[in-house]
């Protein structure tokens, strides 16, 4: 009787086992993307934010920057956040750069969502990354910034673009 024991408590420990295995070649679909998407630049720091997808097949979201181009997948440059947010703030940009966003929902089994790209252009000149105190003066337009309490005071005068790219502007952007 105790053999028969250990090899019922065995067998049921090697399925138990089994089932992320198992699970993982059942589960190939990807959880749904974020939507309404949208990038903001505010005082030096580009502000995004999403609205997760709803249901239970998802575990977390993956926002990556890059420089140049769109982040064509996962781990495709910066990463910004990962885990269960519906907010990421970039504050290490620089002006006069174009910096574009991708976000991509995944869950427990590391499935990906298709991207949601969106990009957002500086003003020439100015620099975000600041210390308590620190005084920057933009070489383009004279505007003095500040920081204090950890916003800053004034920001200079420009144009600042923001946008959500779908994929066609995405394989334009990229030149593909």
């Amino acid at each position: 009787m105790r053999k028969k024991n250990f090899v019922t408590v065995f067998s049921l420990g090697v399925c138990l086992l089994c089932i992320p295995v198992l699970t993982s070649f059942l589960d190939r679909k990807a959880p749904d993307p974020v939507h309404a998407f949208k990038v903001h630049v505010n005082e030096g720091r580009v502000v995004l934010t999403w609205i997760n997808p709803a249901g239970n097949d998802w575990a977390g979201v993956l926002v990556c920057r890059k420089a140049g181009e769109p982040p064509k997948e996962p781990l495709d440059g910066f990463v910004l956040v990962s885990g269960a947010v519906d907010r990421a703030e970039d504050v290490e940009v620089t002006g006069g750069e174009t910096y574009y966003y991708a976000v991509w929902t995944y869950d427990v089994l590391g499935n990906f969502s298709p991207a949601v790209r969106g990009f957002a252009s500086l003003p020439s000149g100015v620099r975000q990354r600041m210390v308590e105190g620190e005084r920057t003066v933009s070489p383009l337009t004279d505007t003095v910034l500040m920081q204090k309490s950890g916003r800053l005071s004034a920001i200079s005068a420009g144009t600042v673009q923001c946008a959500v790219l779908s994929a066609d502007s995405v394989k334009s952007a990229a030149g593909v």
